[in-house]
């Protein structure tokens, strides 16, 4: 049967069964399909150890925010280049919060990345407008130290751009959901960045949310053309998910 977005649940008993045998009917038949030539590129699931590097890396080098202007000065000066980073570094923490999680960065702790069709288009922009943000910055305006950031970040933003164009792991990779699920929901549990109240908060609005985000994997993945091997692995998950949601979680909280 066709399946709609989830009404809203009481967060004291998240449905969370009612999408995943449909996520896993689609998981199965792609595990069965005759799969079309994959691209060499294998998908990364998020760029922790660049998200973690870059902002090192400036800091190390110095780079600081300009004060506020002051009232009658001239027309403002193009962004400097740490302020186009740090905004580059906001954006992808925003469309990416699970990534956020792991690597520290708590603002987004309560969300999913917007895996929907509109979601998927806006990240894609997110990127593109990124690379054009360092596009205005030639190499005689950045110092040695800065031209690295940027070549470094670039490649990354380039790779993110070419998942979306070329390889897109949320139509054809299965194990592109499961291991999201899992790394946002265990995160919260397996590490004390934060009160427990607050980890717990953030962990009951990301279960509430789980429903949606399955549904969108309903709706992004294609029979036939996802990965035969990642599917029957991300089948295989699926047990070990409901076992976290039930079992785990619970005994942790």
């Amino acid at each position: 049967a066709d399946i709609g977005p989830p009404a809203s649940r009481d967060l004291a008993e998240p449905d969370i069964r009612c999408t995943l045998p449909h996520l896993l009917g689609l998981f199965a038949q792609g595990a069965s399909a005759t799969m079309p030539p994959m691209p060499t590129v294998r998908f990364r699931r998020d760029v922790a150890l660049i998200f973690l590097v870059v902002p090192l890396v400036l800091l190390a080098s110095g780079g600081s925010s300009p004060g506020p202007a002051p009232a009658n000065n001239p027309p403002a000066e193009p962004p400097r280049f740490a302020e186009v980073v740090d905004r580059i570094f906001a954006g992808a923490f925003e469309a990416n919060p699970v990534a956020g999680t792991q690597v520290g960065i708590h603002e987004h702790d309560s969300r999913w990345p917007d895996l929907s069709a509109a979601g998927l288009a806006a990240d894609r922009r997110r990127v593109q407008d990124a690379l054009a943000l360092l596009a205005r910055f030639t190499e005689g305006q950045l110092s040695p130290d800065q031209a690295i950031d940027a070549s470094v970040l670039r490649a990354d933003l380039e790779l993110q751009l070419f998942s979306h164009e070329v390889e897109k792991p949320y139509r054809r990779d299965p194990l592109a959901y499961t291991s999201l699920i899992g790394a946002g929901l265990e995160e919260l549990i397996l590490r004390e960045f934060a009160p427990l109240t607050r980890r717990a908060e953030d962990l009951a609005a990301r279960v509430e949310a789980l429903p949606s985000l399955c549904w969108q994997a309903t709706q992004n993945l294609v029979a036939g053309d996802t990965h035969g091997p990642a599917a029957r692995v991300a089948v295989e998950r699926l047990d070990g998910l409901v076992s976290l949601l039930e079992q785990e979680i619970p005994e942790r909280i």
